[in-house]
């Protein structure tokens, strides 16, 4: 830590010295300083640790899913939080053919094929979740 020699910001430093990590980052939100000092603290960590950060932020992300689905004999119904945001993903299930409709949970709005969260969703629900090969097997996960 710098020496400081103004006395006024001196008397601050000390009062902060016996705040707890929580306080400090409240503070900081209260000032309107954290994407100022989380730019900051980026520029100055080296590249290989921003990356464990992201990997970590996106592990976190994706441990936050909660999986509910409910069976019956040709349809399963999968509603999840995924990176954030709830979705209802219904599945139809023919034969050996699938035929996936995902809206958002809140307001029922579909979500196109198009749109790159439909493919990280069925793929993320394929892996992990249905297996229609056990569907009469009632099923409750969570992530």
């Amino acid at each position: 830590m710098k020496n400081i020699q103004y006395h006024p910001l001196l008397s601050i430093v000390k009062r902060l010295l016996e705040v707890n990590g929580e306080e400090l980052e409240t503070l900081i939100n209260d000032l309107g300083m954290e994407e100022q000092m989380l730019r900051q603290l980026a520029l100055k960590a080296d590249v290989d640790t921003l990356k464990q950060l992201i990997e970590e932020k996106e592990q976190l992300e994706v441990n936050q899913t909660e999986v509910y689905c409910v069976n019956s004999f040709t349809t399963l119904q999968v509603d999840l939080m995924f990176k954030g945001t709830e979705y209802r993903v219904k599945t139809n299930y023919y034969d050996d053919d699938k035929d996936y409709t995902i809206t958002y949970l809140d307001t029922n709005e579909e979500i196109s094929y198009e749109n790159d969260i439909f493919d990280e969703i069925i793929t993320y629900i394929e892996e992990n979740v249905m297996n229609f090969e056990e569907r009469d097997r009632k099923c409750m996960f969570t992530s």
